[in-house]
């Protein structure tokens, strides 16, 4: 059904789209219907890629989650917060998305009268509901990975504040023994002689295995959802800019209503900012590890304690967390500032052309 509603979306496209907007020239007639098939393709390209990489990458990264939470479960309040920011976001989709659509079915079938062109949009509005519902599922994914990086900063900046204080007066809580944590003078044996020490090494031990999992599974959602996020993107960025050229350069006959020009633009561009957004936020709460650790480490801290801190920080050197589009561009916050600069400089290319 995905194959042959692409291909069905891209050989009507033009005799459709043309049908609503005068087609003067072939070039017009290009320029119109490549609006559906974009939305086709990326349709099809997208769920494909998802569905192959199910059979490998995913579980993968079930496999790291699973590990993960056998170093630290997940807590209760954990589950309610992402059981409610997944209903927010789909009910805000859900709010943004559908009703516009059924709406223009509606005023479609109402002005024309004709079942094929209803099922033509139809098709078309389900593939981009198909392609909303996968962001969804990455969104989900996206923010669990931003949930368990904020519970290892929140640990990690519990151990930071412990470490300040008992390097800030160490003889009054260690008088007689020790100059600082770990400080180990006096003992013949070598490792974990004391044991706030063994603390100290279990606890940035524990910290590492869980980044280390968490890091993984980062990468393996880059690798399943990195074509199909890429895809989004740009057919979003194509969206935005085809809505407002055709509005310039013709009339909405079928559409009354200039409000829901603006509806489907709040639509796409929620929609973009969405998959920016929270890629970017899960980003930053990668890299506050490495901050932590490094306050961590500047600490006078004993040898052991230093050795594993070094393997922490080696770790999450070697292990880079970013999400990239086919390594093409690397999705942050500076995308949209970006895509917004792109889209005017092509549009009033367009406008040119025209």
């Amino acid at each position: 059904m995905l194959v042959f509603s692409c291909v069905y979306s891209c050989i009507e496209s033009p005799k459709f789209m043309c049908h609503l907007n005068n087609c003067n020239t072939s070039k017009s007639t290009i320029m119109i219907s490549m609006f559906p098939r974009a939305v086709s393709i990326v349709c099809m390209l997208s769920k494909l890629t998802v569905m192959y990489n199910d059979l490998s990458a995913t579980i993968k990264y079930e496999n790291n989650i699973k590990m993960y939470e056998m170093y630290h479960p997940r807590l209760d309040a954990d589950k309610a917060n992402f059981r409610i920011f997944v209903i927010v976001m789909a009910s805000l989709c859900t709010i943004i998305v559908l009703p516009v659509n059924v709406l223009r079915i509606y005023l479609l079938y109402g002005q024309f009268r004709d079942g094929s062109m209803v099922l033509f949009f139809s098709i078309m509005y389900i593939q981009t509901a198909s392609v909303c519902i996968t962001e969804l599922q990455f969104i989900a994914h996206c923010f669990g990975l931003y949930q368990k990086y904020r519970s290892i900063n929140d640990d990690m900046a519990v151990l930071k504040s412990r470490t300040i204080v008992t390097n800030r007066y160490p003889a009054v809580l260690n008088p007689g023994k020790y100059n600082s944590i770990g400080d180990s003078s006096g003992f013949n044996d070598d490792f974990c002689q004391e044991i706030k020490e063994c603390q100290l090494v279990n606890s940035i031990e524990s910290l590492k295995m869980r980044h280390r999992f968490v890091s993984d599974s980062a990468s393996d959602l880059n690798d399943t959802y990195n074509l199909q996020w890429g895809l989004s993107l740009f057919i979003l960025l194509v969206m935005m800019l085809f809505d407002i050229y055709e509005v310039m350069i013709t009339e909405f006959n079928m559409i009354e209503m200039n409000w829901i020009l603006y509806v489907w633009l709040l639509q796409y561009s929620f929609r973009f900012c969405m998959i920016v957004l929270i890629i970017h936020v899960t980003t930053k709460q990668a890299l506050k590890s490495k901050i932590l650790i490094t306050d961590i480490s500047n600490r006078y801290l004993d040898k052991n304690t230093k050795e594993e801190i070094q393997l922490f920080l080696n770790q999450m050197c070697s292990s880079a967390i970013e999400f990239t589009a086919c390594d093409f561009f690397t999705l942050n916050n500076h995308l949209i500032t970006s895509a917004i600069a792109a889209a005017t400089t092509y549009l009033v290319i367009l406008l040119q052309f025209n």
